[in-house]
């Protein structure tokens, strides 16, 4: 009941304020869920009027153009008469209110509970900068506030409006405050009069608009091309507290990128948010360029009880450090923190974006769980269940048991191999898919761990399939013309055994050099300890104790 009693008071302010004006409100545009507008221009008086409506509290501001730097916007909030303000920059600032606010015909400001309404009628000929046509499509800025106090906007978009013409004849009391359509699209994105966050998530279901990404849980990203000064703006909002990480990832992966950190809680300065290079992902590895290379342009990390903002200008080209286009796709990463102090992240994307337009090719944060199964699939087959079947044909004298054992023992060692074998590669297939949006790179030479790993599985298979249908040797264990000489083998057979045992070890060296590389990866991508030390101790043992008693035993058929 209270609800209806706001919505008609506000109706009845909303009409009482513009009660001179001869044109009704048409067109509801919805801008997103729980935000829209209404407008009529009046071509006799030349002027247009506008109704923006909002669900919630919170400032309300529109502007003229598809851009926030150097245009000019109607913001209202409570207590204020709305004005007109020349958006200079990002950053509140300068966001500054007009000397001469002649162009601002009416205005009014109202506000309840659950909804907020800003309303205003601008000249259009006043020089403010704005050229409308009645019927023609004309680009809009809009947003509102996370609150009322003018700051962080929790939504903003770009939209094309068509403005509609009347000539005076239907009085103003048949205006009605428009309400929001629920269910359309969410449309682009850009400026409204805030300070900082271009891009601020909205508190719905919706969609973010044009121009602004989604690039994380609960996190959006902004970007806005300067050509002129050589530059790009970069805005990232995040839905949570926790220090930012944004840069440019050539090779898709942490490592080997050139970042952008800002850190909550510490003091904004030439540093903070500073440029960083990551040989690891470790902390260690995060390294903070020296301070000629702190070259960001009005960067700062802000942070309230909701949310954390990172923005900043950055040179398309700098010496000695990657290039950024304003036409073509950008490789981007981006994570966030666990905290404001800088550690761990508790999400890590690499993407690619275009500037001002839409992004693709996601690769989330990778799941440890399957990686670690991985390479212990990987470990075991190759830096234990190999050597012990190899060690088996090697030492064949020294196995007790019936004649041919070692041979049953070689054969299933190797054959358990290449299930771990098969094993493992399928989850590393499927992991890659898991954290891999639209077309996931599974054997991309970045890094080689990937082709190695594809090399190494069609060699096993292939291996273990040629083994399985082998040429086998004469039936007769011994040569009937001379019993002292082992009966001769077959060509086939000869060539056969020097195929198995060239595939065989080159099939161990690249297992062992993809498994020491994959665990140095493992411990770079979830920053843990290095295990490589343990499998090369493992294999050494095993290898060295084989070895020894091949030897010994060549040794002592030598003296006999």
């Amino acid at each position: 009941m209270m609800k209806v009693i706001s919505s008609i008071l506000l109706f009845m302010l909303g009409a009482t304020a513009f009660a001179s004006l001869d044109c009704p409100l048409q067109g509801d545009v919805v801008l997103t869920d729980g935000f829209s507008l209404s407008q009529a221009m009046n071509t006799e008086e030349q002027t247009v009027t506008v109704q923006l409506t909002y669900q919630g509290q919170g400032w309300i501001g529109m502007g003229f153009g598809t851009g926030m730097l150097n245009s000019v916007a109607v913001i209202g909030f409570p207590d204020e008469n709305p004005a007109l303000y020349r958006l200079g920059g990002y950053d509140r600032a300068s966001v500054t209110e007009l000397d001469d606010q002649s162009a601002l015909r009416d205005r009014d400001f109202t506000q309840t509970e659950t909804e907020s309404i800003l309303t205003f009628t601008l000249s259009l000929t006043e020089n403010v900068g704005i050229n409308l046509m009645a019927g023609e499509e004309t680009s809009i800025i809009a947003a509102f506030g996370m609150s009322n106090t003018l700051d962080y906007h929790s939504f903003r978009t770009v939209k094309s409006v068509t403005f509609t013409e009347c000539n005076g004849a239907i009085p103003t009391d048949s205006m009605t405050t428009p309400a929001p359509v629920a269910g359309e699209d969410a449309m682009p994105s850009v400026d409204g009069p805030v300070e900082a966050p271009v891009s601020a998530p909205v508190a719905s279901d919706s969609s973010p608009a044009e121009g602004v990404i989604s690039i994380g849980n609960g996190a959006t990203l902004f970007t806005e091309a300067n050509e002129e000064q050589g530059t790009i703006f970069f805005e990232i909002v995040y839905e949570g507290q926790g220090w930012i990480g944004f840069g440019v990832s050539p090779g898709q992966t942490m490592v080997g990128s050139e970042v952008i950190i800002g850190v909550p809680g510490s003091a904004v300065g030439p540093t903070n948010p500073g440029k960083y290079t990551l040989s690891s992902q470790s902390l260690g590895g995060v390294t903070l360029l020296p301070s000629e290379k702190q070259t960001l342009i009005d960067a700062t990390i802000e942070q309230n009880e909701t949310h954390t903002v990172l923005r900043y200008s950055k040179l398309m080209e700098e010496d000695g450090e990657f290039s950024l286009s304003a036409d073509e796709p950008n490789p981007f990463v981006f994570a966030t923190g666990i905290s404001n102090a800088l550690g761990n992240h508790n999400q890590r994307f690499t993407f690619s974006a275009s500037i001002g337009g839409s992004a693709s090719g996601f690769s989330n944060e990778p799941r440890r769980e399957l990686w670690a199964a991985h390479g212990a699939m990987m470990t075991i087959a190759w830096g234990i269940l190999v050597p012990l079947a190899i060690s088996c044909s090697l030492l064949r004298d020294l196995i007790p048991g019936p004649e041919g054992l070692w041979f049953k023992l070689h054969q299933f060692l190797n054959s358990l191999a290449i299930t771990f074998t098969i094993v493992g590669f399928a989850i590393a297939v499927y992991a890659i898919n898991d954290q891999s949006e639209g077309e996931p790179e599974h054997f991309d030479d970045s890094p080689k761990h990937k082709l190695i790993g594809l090399i190494i599985f069609i060699l096993a298979i292939v291996q273990g399939l040629i083994a399985a249908f082998r040429p086998h040797l004469p039936k007769a264990d011994k040569n009937e013309e001379n019993p002292e000489q082992p009966k001769e083998k077959s060509t086939l057979r000869f060539l056969w055994e020097i195929k198995h045992r060239v595939v065989g070890f080159t099939l161990l060296g690249l297992s062992w050099y993809n498994v020491d590389s994959g665990l140095q990866l493992f411990a770079d991508l979830f920053q843990v300890d290095d295990m490589g030390v343990v499998f090369w101790v493992v294999v050494g043992v095993i290898s060295g104790v084989a070895i020894l008693l091949f030897a010994f035993t060549k040794l002592r058929q030598s003296s006999d």
